[in-house]
């Protein structure tokens, strides 16, 4: 099976979410997609940037390094992984959030992650070599 593969490396901050996009859009160029799925990658891979931005680092600052693959035949599926030398936290260990009304109107935050695992067909963190490593993996139709 034919792949293509990238690597972009920036600093973990809200101000490269332009050049992430940018990196996905290359990524994907030549693979056939349906919006909505299309969508949905975008969305995961905003949440989960984000998140590393402004939770890896705490008061400092630091980088991440994004990986991508896209399977050049069907299944089309493209696996991003996201990688920071941040403190350990795998989030897929955390409760999902509680979606009722009254629950979500008094708290703000917390639905990266459930975001991001709703909109992916895989995810998947690990610990390793002192990085988080969160991956996910979307068939793109």
């Amino acid at each position: 099976m034919s792949e293509k593969e990238a690597v972009l490396t920036v600093a973990a901050s809200d101000d490269e979410m332009d050049a992430v996009n940018a990196f996905i859009d290359m990524l994907v160029a030549d693979v056939p997609f349906d919006e909505e799925a299309r969508t949905q990658l975008d969305m995961a891979v905003e949440e989960i940037f984000v998140n590393i931005s402004h939770y890896a680092y705490g008061e400092g600052t630091g980088q991440v390094t994004v990986r991508g693959r896209v399977a050049q035949e069907p299944p089309y599926t493209v696996t991003v992984a996201f990688e920071d030398e941040g403190l350990a936290f795998n989030p897929l260990e955390k409760k999902p959030p509680d979606l009722t009304p009254a629950v979500r109107r008094h708290k703000i935050g917390g639905l990266g992650i459930f975001l991001a695992r709703s909109m992916s067909d895989e995810i998947g963190y690990e610990r390793r070599q002192g990085k988080n490593v969160l991956t996910i993996r979307k068939k793109m139709v």
